[in-house]
């Protein structure tokens, strides 16, 4: 069952990277919002993620603090490598992110998760 969901959760993945891709496609040729299909995969993917977690950690014994600390140290050091690298470009050639600019106040509030 969990491999289902797991390539279910693929798909969804999948489907998010269409959305993504949309300027793209318009750029190529295609009618705008052609691809916008792909944002129910938003959706489908947090909701299988949910159930994904609910079902990998059922037999844990986890506290909220520890479950919070698992999950940072398994997340947060490849978001902040891939957003110090998104700055790194940005401060080094910003033509190429267009709108995204190296912001040291917007740098500090992305590390410490804050929107």
């Amino acid at each position: 069952m969990l491999l289902n969901l797991q390539m279910l959760r693929a798909l969804a993945a999948y489907l998010v990277v269409l959305v993504h891709a949309e300027p793209l496609a318009v750029r190529a040729g295609l009618p705008e919002r052609s691809l916008h299909f792909g944002a129910s995969g938003v959706d489908l993917f947090f909701v299988i993620s949910g159930m994904i977690m609910v079902i990998t950690t059922a037999d844990r014994r986890h506290t909220p603090l520890s479950f919070l600390r698992d999950r940072l140290t398994r997340i947060a050091p490849l978001y902040w490598a891939i957003t110090l690298a998104v700055f790194a470009m940005a401060w080094v050639a910003p033509a190429l992110l267009q709108s995204t600019t190296a912001d040291p106040v917007h740098l500090l509030k992305s590390m410490a998760f804050v929107p």
